[in-house]
């Protein structure tokens, strides 16, 4: 909202006195006349302009913290045909999924030597649905029981490779694995060099906790012998996969 001021039309104008002359010279019986009062012509108040109401500061919008983009999950589905025989495969439990660690003689094996790569099951797949059975204590009857036609949907995350340069100081992290297992799960992240390099990058490229280190300097190994080559290098490079949340999994995969 806005004030203004301005003159009405019923506003008088400014009243002007104007002395009356009488002429001295030739002054007779006759009145003398007057004359009329001038009236000052009517002195119009410049218009005020209406006031604008102030236009509102725009404020620019609050940057949003940029996310990153998660890291790339590879899915998709198998279908195999499966006898008396076993599925062929030696399996851990994480993160509410089964995860490949080999794959053996049987029914796998035969499906992997007869399809592209990128439908291979392969060690650190993660198998997410067997048959539509969600959860591992039902996804693993099935492996041990179903009979004709079996249906897995896997998800593969894709690895990514942080550099260490440990120099003096321990790797520090706590780590858990199998012996079995083809991978090292990041369980604590303490002082020493993996906090360093994560103090040192994006989020995007940081290290967390429950990653899966699956190789150092490029190969895969058994966890002892990774943890060696982790506790004798003062360089190194280490690979990593991130497990999906079991709601990617479901959502991915079709």
């Amino acid at each position: 909202m806005f004030q203004g001021c301005c003159c009405t039309d019923d506003q008088q104008a400014e009243l002007v006195t104007v002395d009356i002359l009488d002429t001295l010279q030739g002054r007779n019986d006759e009145e003398p006349k007057e004359e009329k009062a001038q009236e000052e012509p009517k002195k119009e108040e410049p218009k005020k302009e209406p006031q604008k109401e102030p236009e509102p500061i725009k404020q620019e919008p609050k940057a949003q913290p940029k996310l990153d983009k998660p890291l790339s999950v590879h899915t998709f589905s198998v279908q195999v045909e499966k006898s008396a025989g076993p599925l062929g495969m030696v399996l851990d439990v994480k993160n509410g999924a089964l995860v490949v660690i080999r794959v053996y003689d049987g029914t796998i094996k035969a499906y992997n030597d007869m399809t592209a790569s990128d439908k291979k099951i392969e060690p650190n797949d993660y198998i997410v649905d067997i048959n539509g059975q969600i959860t591992k204590d039902n996804m693993l009857r099935e492996v041990k029981q179903a009979t004709g036609t079996v249906t897995l949907k896997v998800a593969r995350p894709l690895p990514f490779t942080i550099k260490i340069n440990r120099g003096d100081k321990p790797f520090g992290a706590g780590l858990g694995y199998q012996q079995e297992s083809c991978s090292i799960d990041l369980k604590e992240i303490r002082d020493g060099a993996l906090k360093d390099y994560n103090d040192s990058v994006p989020h995007s490229k940081k290290a967390f906790l429950n990653d899966c280190i699956i190789a150092i300097n490029g190969k895969s190994d058994t966890p002892d012998k990774m943890i060696e080559i982790m506790q004798s290098s003062t360089q190194f490079e280490v690979t990593l996969v991130r497990p999906p949340p079991r709601t990617l999994f479901q959502v991915a995969i079709v």
